[in-house]
């Protein structure tokens, strides 16, 4: 009964949110998890669930491995949820697209984060917080850390030599040799 699992979700929300308004309280959404569908699989149906839940506190994790998951463009999710007001943390992290490995940053979809990296920027997102959802997993947990931030770093350096203007006019004539060529330059 999907209407009072809705029901139940924004009356738990609501409650959480209506605590303290100041606090922002984040929903993580995931399409599913290894044993059953998640009740909030894109950024779409958590966008869409938040504002009608009507609670200003109440927003949206972007979690680029979870985005991916859902069959999504991570840089798109980041536009859909900062339209809707509910792009409110970042979870920097990577995968195969097949299941959930919380990988280091670019590990798989390095055009996709640097996209997602320059697109934040455009957003406005710039100086707020990224959380690396990573798992070491048999590693030094250290050293895994201290990669994720050291890829970012070097990342974000790509995503900022992108020109706005350049961009802008590659995407507008639609000639994908012309804009990786221009892309693969920034390396």
């Amino acid at each position: 009964d999907y209407g009072r699992l809705y029901d139940a979700a924004a009356a738990c929300f609501d409650a959480a949110c209506a605590h303290d308004r100041q606090v922002r309280v984040c929903i993580e959404y995931k399409l599913s998890d290894p044993m059953a569908r998640c009740l909030f699989g894109s950024a779409g149906e958590t966008a869409g669930f938040c504002q009608l839940t009507g609670a200003p506190n109440l927003g949206a994790t972007l979690d680029i491995g979870h985005s991916l998951l859902a069959g999504e463009r991570p840089a798109q999710a980041a536009v859909l949820l900062s339209r809707a007001g509910r792009l409110f943390y970042v979870h920097l992290n990577d995968n195969d697209g097949r299941f959930d490995w919380d990988l280091l940053p670019g590990a798989y979809h390095l055009w996709e984060t640097v996209e997602l990296l320059y697109t934040l920027g455009r957003l406005g997102y710039d100086d707020d917080w990224f959380g690396f959802d990573v798992a070491p997993k048999e590693v030094d947990t250290v050293a895994t850390f201290t990669a994720a931030m050291s890829l970012t770093r070097k990342l974000e350096q790509i995503a900022g030599r992108i020109d706005a203007a350049t961009m802008d006019a590659l995407m507008a004539r639609r000639v994908p040799a012309d804009t990786l060529s221009y892309l693969y330059s920034l390396l």
